[in-house]
C-alpha cells in the first residue's frame, strides 16, 4: 500500500520545503477574511466584470496561506445549523445503530458512517486514537433516502437543501482562481467540475461530511496518551469548504513549521485549497496542512466539536496537470504524471482506511 506522499509524489512535499525558503516565516500573519458580497447572487448571472472586485485578494490568500474566510457568501446558515441539529441526534445514537449505516468497504465505497479509528489521514499516526466520528454523504443523488439514517427524519434533505447553494460559492471561488491565473479560459475549473450542474450523470467523488468531536474530560483513562482528533494532512481535490462550530480546535500549518488557530468566525465558511488544485496552479495556490488537536484549555476539551464540509473534487475523468508555467524553482510538478481525479481519490482513500 503506498503512503500518501507517495500516491500524490515527493516532489508535492519538496516543493513545500522550497516555498517555504523563498517565502520565508509567515511571520505574524493570520488566515484573510473576504468578503463576497459583491459576488452576491447566482454564478450564472454575474458579469465578468464584478469578478475582478476580489481577484487579487482571493488568490493572494491561497497564494500565501493556502485558507480564506469568506463572508456574505450566500449559503444560509439556518440550514448549516439544521443539519449540525440532525447530525447531533445521529451521533448521540448508540452504536449499534450507527453501524447500521457504517460503510460497507470504506476503501471503495465512501457514504455512509465512519467511527473512531476507521480513517487516518496521517500515516505516522495510524497507530494513534483519532477520536471523532463521521457520516459521508457522497454521489450526488446517487443514493436514495435508504441509504441515510432512518432514524433522522430529514437527514437526505437537509444535504440537498444546502447543495445548490455550495455549489454556487464553489463556481464563484473556481472563477476567481482561474482568473488569478490569467488562464486563456478563465472558467476551466469550473467546466471541470460539470457534476455542478449535472449532479446526476457526471461521476465525482465530491462528497458532504459532517464530523463529530467526542467530549474529553481531563485525565479521562479512557483517553489514549497518543490520542488525537484529526491527524495533520492536506485535503485531496479541488477546494474545501469548512463550516465550523464556535468551539474551535482547527489549526494551520505555517510554512515555518509553527501551527496557528483557525479562530471560528460566526457565519463565515473557511475555505482552503486541496492537493489537485495545487497541481493545476503548479504550486501558486498553497494545499496547507491542518490538523484538529486537542487543547488544554479545559472548557474546550469537555465540549463536543462538531464541522460540515463539502469537499468539492474535479468531475472523476478528468485528467489533472499543471496548467499554468511553473514558478522558477518548481518545475518538480511538470515532471509528475498527469493524475485521473477519480484515481488518486480512490488510492488515497484506500489507504486511509487500511490499517496495517
Amino acid at each position: 500500500m503506498l503512503s500518501l506522499s507517495q500516491n500524490f509524489g515527493l516532489s508535492w512535499y519538496i516543493a513545500k520545503i522550497k516555498f517555504a525558503i523563498k517565502m520565508g516565516s509567515l511571520g505574524d500573519s493570520t488566515i484573510p477574511v473576504v468578503d463576497l458580497s459583491p459576488l452576491a447572487g447566482k454564478y450564472e448571472d454575474l458579469n465578468d466584470a464584478v469578478f475582478g472586485q476580489l481577484v487579487e485578494k482571493v488568490g493572494q490568500a491561497f497564494n500565501e496561506v493556502g485558507f480564506v474566510y469568506i463572508v456574505n457568501h450566500g449559503v444560509d446558515m439556518d440550514k448549516i445549523e439544521h443539519i449540525h441539529k440532525l447530525s447531533k441526534g445521529f451521533f448521540t445514537m448508540s452504536a449499534a445503530t450507527k453501524n447500521k449505516y457504517k460503510k460497507p468497504n470504506a476503501a471503495i465505497n465512501w457514504h455512509g458512517y465512519s467511527g473512531p479509528g476507521d480513517e487516518f489521514l496521517n500515516e505516522a499516526e495510524k497507530n494513534s486514537t483519532e477520536l471523532r466520528e463521521m457520516f459521508d454523504a457522497w454521489g450526488f443523488e446517487q443514493f436514495d433516502e435508504k441509504h441515510f439514517p432512518t432514524e433522522v427524519p430529514g437527514y437526505k434533505d437537509a444535504f440537498d437543501a444546502v447543495r445548490p447553494e455550495c455549489n454556487n460559492v464553489g463556481k464563484k471561488l473556481l472563477r476567481l482562481l482561474g482568473k488569478y491565473l490569467h488562464l486563456d479560459d478563465d472558467e476551466l475549473f469550473v467546466k471541470a467540475h460539470s457534476f455542478m450542474n449535472n449532479p446526476t450523470k457526471i461521476r465525482t467523488h465530491s462528497q458532504f461530511r459532517t464530523l463529530h468531536y467526542y467530549p474529553m474530560e481531563p485525565n479521562d483513562p479512557s483517553i489514549p496518551p497518543n490520542a488525537i482528533r484529526c491527524g495533520e494532512h492536506a485535503d485531496w481535490g479541488t477546494i474545501t469548504l469548512l463550516f465550523q462550530d464556535m468551539v474551535g480546535g482547527l489549526e494551520v500549518k505555517r510554512l515555518d513549521g509553527s501551527w496557528i488557530e483557525a479562530t471560528p468566525i460566526e457565519g463565515s465558511i473557511l475555505v482552503n485549497i486541496a492537493q489537485l488544485m495545487e497541481l493545476w496552479s503548479a504550486g501558486i495556490f498553497r494545499a496547507t496542512p491542518h490538523r484538529v488537536r486537542i487543547l488544554d484549555v479545559e472548557r474546550i476539551r469537555k465540549t463536543a466539536r462538531q464541522s460540515f464540509i463539502y469537499f468539492i473534487n474535479p468531475d472523476g475523468d478528468y485528467v489533472v496537470k499543471p496548467v499554468v508555467k511553473c514558478p522558477p524553482g518548481d518545475e518538480e510538478y511538470l515532471e509528475r504524471t498527469p493524475i485521473v481525479a477519480y484515481d488518486h481519490y480512490l488510492r488515497l482513500m484506500a489507504d486511509a482506511t487500511l490499517r496495517y
